[in-house]
């Protein structure tokens, strides 16, 4: 069975293993990613908070508020970081994107 704690340190590793080959191939790249890769990991802890709670049986109403907020905020930093930073969009999709690959790991590791 998988678990969060499974998938975010199969997500450290991820990032941590891409961060150091960009460190080598375009250094310029390091903090775009790793940007996107925090935003992504942050919204995943923060996803699997609010699914407790839903699993947990609290409030539907408080849990959807929370989502709607949460993708709100998720929106705005992704507009902060492209149009006030100006970071580039490729290394920061890719950041964002790691999250795919770590549940594909994960899924494939457990069986």
């Amino acid at each position: 069975m998988i678990n969060l704690r499974t998938i975010a340190w199969v997500q450290f590793g991820v990032v941590s293993i891409t961060a150091i080959g960009l460190y080598f191939l375009h250094p310029p790249d390091v903090y775009p990613f790793l940007c996107g890769a925090a935003l992504i990991s942050v919204n995943f802890i923060l996803l699997g908070q609010v699914w407790k709670g839903v699993l947990e049986k609290k409030s539907v109403a408080m849990t959807i508020s929370l989502v709607v907020i949460k993708y709100a905020i998720l929106v705005i930093v992704l507009y902060i970081f492209v149009k006030e930073w100006k970071l580039p969009m490729l290394p920061l999709f890719v950041g964002l994107a790691t999250m795919a690959a770590s549940f594909l790991i994960s899924t494939v590791r457990v069986k």
